[in-house]
């Protein structure tokens, strides 16, 4: 037992380094100029620390999910640190400048924003994005139960997110990005559970061999 505990200890620790390397050079090569970003109410030093244990954290947790080895603290952090950058980029509460919000009750709006914005494009795609993993993440940490109670903590957190922006008039309250959301997440289900599927697949082939 004694044994077994020191290999896990040195696989953490192995892990750990390799994903301090990995990590920081993700970060310098890729986000270096994207993730900080959302961090602009802290000093250059602060959010690019700050965006740099992100990126090293996830990359870490992510390979021991990978590897099975990950515990409960690990499914928390990797959700927790999801969410913590959901509502720091969603929220801009930082912004030194507020709009004049306003409610937008086209669902579809963001067609007619790429004909006059050709940027808007980029905003499409980063909305159908960001909620990707959140389905896989909350089915891994295991802290919400059912199909049904995660799309309601979603469609809450989604809905609560266009809220903020408006009451706190950083942005407006638009339907069309809520449905965005929507697709965003619904794919992100589907991928999740479309992979679980060929996961189980192989494996009950490769048992039945």
């Amino acid at each position: 037992m004694n044994n077994l505990s020191k290999e896990m200890k040195l696989y953490n620790v192995i892990i750990f380094l390799f994903s301090l390397i990995v990590g920081t050079l993700l970060y310098i090569n890729f986000l270096y100029y994207k993730l900080p970003r959302f961090f602009s109410n802290l000093d250059g030093m602060q959010k690019n620390a700050l965006a740099l244990l992100i990126v090293i954290f996830t990359f870490h947790v992510l390979i021991k999910i990978a590897f099975r080895i990950d515990v409960k603290f690990d499914r928390y952090l990797i959700l927790g640190m999801y969410l913590f950058v959901l509502f720091v980029g969603l929220v801009r509460i930082d912004l030194e400048f507020h709009v004049n919000s306003t409610i937008e009750l086209n669902p579809f709006g963001f067609i007619s924003d790429i004909a006059v914005n050709s940027m808007s494009i980029q905003v499409l795609v980063a909305n159908i994005c960001i909620f990707l993993p959140m389905y896989f993440l909350l089915t891994h940490a295991n802290i919400i139960k059912g199909f049904l109670d995660k799309f309601l903590f979603f469609e809450a957190f989604a809905i609560l997110m266009e809220v903020l922006q408006y009451v706190l008039k950083v942005g407006i309250f638009d339907v069309s990005d809520i449905l965005l959301y929507n697709i965003s997440y619904f794919l992100g289900c589907f991928l999740y559970i479309s992979f679980q599927k060929v996961f189980r697949s192989n494996k009950k082939n490769i048992e039945m061999q």
